[in-house]
């Protein structure tokens, strides 16, 4: 696994068994920001409750825990990792989040990490989504940020995506890095109301799923 410093000067790593970086290029820490943190409605909410399918390197976690944290807000955040990847490589990823959650995650990598601090509670489940139930219309946020539909298929079937609607609370949003025509017909297909997002850098879109009230 390398490190690549992306072009808002955050750093990512790439993964040599998928052949592909956690984090766009663009930048890992814009992507977090702008597609995860703000597109999901969570930078605009008070108590989020985000549920990720894929942790990777905690970039989304920090960058959402710092925005609620510096609004006064409380979040509680749900993780699922299947592959951790090395220690090395999160905390250089990391570097810039400094502070008794990175730490506590960084001493419990390779496991299972529960974290709570004074505005948040981290979950973090070492577990394949398909093996696992997540509870019933529990996040008002979904980010779903496993490796591509391309090279990491199961990841993105019909069976799981629909078990993260039943997670969804009504209203709630999914949000996700891919437009690919098969993830979006699944979306729908769970009952998610589906469009294409304006995203940033090189990439023309993201996808944002919302659950009917």
């Amino acid at each position: 696994m390398h490190l690549l410093r992306t072009a808002d000067g955050s750093l990512t790593a790439c993964n040599e068994k998928y052949h592909e970086c956690y984090h766009s290029l663009d930048g890992a820490a814009s992507q977090a920001r702008e597609l995860y943190l703000k597109a999901s409605g969570v930078a605009a909410d008070a108590r989020p409750r985000v549920l990720e399918l894929g942790f990777g390197l905690g970039v989304n976690f920090f960058v959402t825990m710092r925005h609620v944290c510096a609004r006064g807000g409380r979040l509680r955040y749900l993780a699922l990792e299947r592959e951790p990847a090395p220690v090395e490589a999160l905390e250089a990823v990391l570097a810039g989040f400094e502070g008794p959650a990175r730490d506590g995650l960084l001493a419990g990598w390779g496991g299972n990490v529960s974290l709570r601090g004074e505005c948040f509670e981290l979950e973090l489940l070492l577990a394949d989504a398909s093996d696992w139930q997540p509870p019933p219309e529990w996040a008002t946020a979904i980010y779903y940020d496993p490796f591509s539909p391309g090279v990491n298929p199961d990841a993105w079937s019909p069976g799981i995506i629909s078990a993260f609607y039943r997670a969804t609370a009504p209203g709630g949003v999914l949000v996700t890095y891919s437009v690919a025509a098969r993830v979006r017909r699944a979306l729908a297909g769970a009952g998610f109301s589906v469009e294409k997002i304006p995203a940033a850098g090189r990439k023309k879109h993201w996808t944002r799923a919302r659950k009917p009230r």
